[in-house]
């Protein structure tokens, strides 16, 4: 669950005054709306504007993967945008204006800020949530046509399965390709190199939308998702991930975290303040697990069984003899046997999913630490520290200070004062 070091690590504000009597600012979104992400985004940049306006917004409906472009004619003072092409670039940069770029494409370097999900801890978490689940076979699939990606999230995908005494496969795209292609030609290759697998394999694709891909080639290929097959997105996308069959797991990449801090970025460039001087990368909050992962690949039946009981029952103030008592094995056979199919032991799989339960907590709500260990089944806040502690590698209110909804960076004063 150890996510890696980031270029920059920002501490939670929240915006305190409305400033409505200020000068109104004029923002354009270039932002596709077409998927959960960038209408994440822009809830999280018009939550942050609600706080500190007016602003007034440039947005039209831009579907998935479309060029964006300027507005020819508009004038304004701030650009949030997904920096998808060299044009969109140089229009920005001509036209002088404050810009954040949310993008994992590498146009805007030394050009633009950027403010977007930390995507290798987005790969690391995605293969570790195949790994838990016993699958000792990784895959990743990258995006179709997009020259100017570095494949960070492949990377770490492949660095954590390997990491793992895991193999790794990639689906190899042709050189050249082009952005889309027909669909059925896609299937068809995904289809042939589904057959070429080892089985069980875990499959890890980029974006939902590819995900989805994966599952009905899967289908057509004649395997069972998740049996044979599971199959992790790295972009939550709701609508893909509901349209699949089985319905997907995937990372949910804090669009509307990513949204407000870069609105709070663009704020202060607007007044006048100094640019981040590296990306900011903030942590995804983790991974909505659904059918499409819904398994243990493994054929050991104890440990099945243990798995199911853990995850079922984690809250409660069960002990690993409250789980040997339930598979009707002494504590040995059951610790020998997590060794050889999961490398953990049973003790490290408990404190796991009471950690995970516990970073959704500490992220979407605001209950109290101490409330928080009671609910996820450390009983007592210390326990629950020691176990982020050797999970993480920081304290409970250390995780939640790095992964609140609104962020800036640590020391700064708030939009619009100052220090």
């Amino acid at each position: 669950m150890k996510q890696p070091k980031q270029p920059q690590r920002l501490t939670p504000s929240v915006p305190e005054l409305n400033r409505g009597g200020g000068a109104v600012r004029r923002v354009a979104l270039l932002v596709e709306s077409s998927t959960s992400w960038g209408t994440g985004v822009i809830r999280g940049v018009a939550e942050y504007a609600a706080a500190v306006g007016p602003w007034l917004f440039y947005l039209e409906p831009f579907g998935r993967n479309q060029l964006l472009r300027l507005p020819k004619g508009w004038r304004g003072d701030g650009v949030i945008a997904r920096v998808n092409n060299a044009e969109l670039a140089d229009e920005i940069e001509a036209a002088g204006l404050a810009c954040v770029d949310i993008s994992w494409f590498s146009l805007s370097e030394g050009r633009f800020p950027r403010v977007t999900v930390d995507e290798r801890a987005v790969g690391v978490l995605a293969a570790s949530h195949l790994i838990e689940r016993g699958f000792r076979e990784l895959a990743y699939i990258p995006p179709l046509g997009r020259p100017h990606y570095t494949h960070e999230l492949g990377r770490a995908v492949g660095d954590t399965a390997r990491g793992a005494g895991c193999r790794f496969h990639r689906f190899e795209r042709p050189a050249g390709e082009r952005i889309s292609r027909p669909r059925d030609v896609e299937i068809e290759a995904l289809v042939s190199w589904l057959h070429g697998l080892p089985k069980p394999v875990g499959v890890v694709a980029f974006g939902d939308f590819g995900a989805r891909e994966v599952t009905e080639a899967a289908w057509l290929a004649g395997y069972k998702v998740p049996d044979q097959i599971a199959v992790v997105g790295s972009e939550q996308d709701e609508l893909s991930a509901v349209i699949s069959n089985p319905p997907l797991s995937s990372v949910d990449v804090g669009a509307v975290r990513v949204g407000a801090c870069a609105a709070e970025v663009l704020d202060r460039m607007m007044r006048g303040g100094p640019a981040p001087g590296r990306p900011v990368l903030l942590a995804p909050v983790g991974v909505i697990a659904r059918e499409s992962t819904d398994v243990l690949a493994t054929e050991d039946a104890v440990v099945a069984q243990a798995c199911r009981f853990i995850r079922e029952r984690a809250r409660g103030d069960i002990v690993i003899d409250d789980v040997v008592e339930h598979c009707l094995v002494s504590r040995r056979t059951l610790e020998q046997r997590f060794a050889a199919v999961l490398g953990c032991s049973p003790a490290r799989m408990l404190r796991r999913v009471r950690v995970e339960r516990a970073c959704a907590l500490l992220t979407d709500t605001d209950r109290s630490v101490p409330v928080i260990a009671a609910e996820t089944g450390f009983g007592l806040r210390n326990r629950m520290t020691r176990a982020f502690h050797a999970e993480l590698g920081m304290s409970p209110q250390r995780y939640r200070e790095e992964h609140a909804p609104v962020f800036r960076r640590a020391g700064d004063p708030a939009p619009g004062r100052s220090g």
